[in-house]
């Protein structure tokens, strides 16, 4: 099955949780171990987020959680 993203409503949903936890981008990036560029790419719909990193945070942040290491 295909599933068409909006890279820019995933930007604001993005956006919106790093912020509910109180988390800069330098901060997600860190817990991430990616650079605060591509989190700011992701939150501005300039860049898709890859499943490969989507699947070590979802997780977490589906039970309201922080990303590990912050």
């Amino acid at each position: 099955m295909v599933i068409k993203m909006d890279n820019l409503k995933t930007g604001e949903v993005i956006s919106k949780r790093r912020k509910e936890l109180g988390l800069t981008q330098n901060q997600l990036a860190k817990s991430l171990n990616i650079s605060f560029q591509a989190v700011s790419k992701w939150e501005n719909g300039i860049h898709i987020l890859t499943l490969k990193c989507g699947q070590s945070w979802r997780q977490p942040w589906a039970n309201g959680g922080c990303p590990a290491g912050v």
